[in-house]
């Protein structure tokens, strides 16, 4: 199964987005990287901007495995609380699986906020324009045109191929 994947973290060199690909391969094929963006704090305490990029990610893991493999890695890099939206050396969120809709206790697939997230759109806009996030029929292109204003969004030149 293809996944989109949103990776975040205050730290500015880009370190940590890096060690989560590296570690993200173990899982299956990297098959495209979308381009770092600095972000502005988006309902957060966190006062620090946030690189954020997004991946495409082929693995025979099932969602729920996924989810726990990712966990796993941000605990690996330092990450302490899930959900206290505070800052944070990692962040991975799981977007998209295909077409693919998928609900349990701990996972919601799409990701309930995809669609009013600028800091998810815009990089998965570059390497996903054309999915279709199956709970509004909408192309990702289009979630982004609808988003409207994407300032405090921009991107850095820091690569992670």
């Amino acid at each position: 199964m293809r996944y989109a994947i949103s990776l975040g973290s205050n730290d500015k060199s880009g370190e940590y987005l890096k060690k989560a690909i590296d570690a993200l391969k173990k899982s299956g094929e990297i098959e495209k990287v979308s381009p770092v963006y600095e972000t502005e704090p988006f309902e957060t305490p966190c006062t620090e901007n946030f690189l954020n990029a997004c991946i495409i990610l082929k693995t025979g893991m099932r969602p729920a495995e996924l989810l726990d493999f990712t966990q796993g890695i941000e605990r690996s890099l330092g990450r302490t609380s899930k959900g206290d939206k505070a800052c944070r050396t990692i962040d991975i969120d799981i977007l998209l699986a295909m077409d693919t809709i998928f609900y349990s206790r701990n996972l919601r697939i799409p990701h309930p906020e995809l669609h009013r997230r600028g800091f998810f759109l815009v990089p998965l806009s570059d390497i996903a324009g054309g999915w279709i996030d199956p709970l509004t029929g909408k192309r990702i292109k289009e979630l982004v045109e609808d988003l409207g204003n994407t300032g405090g969004i921009w991107k850095t030149g820091i690569s992670l191929e």
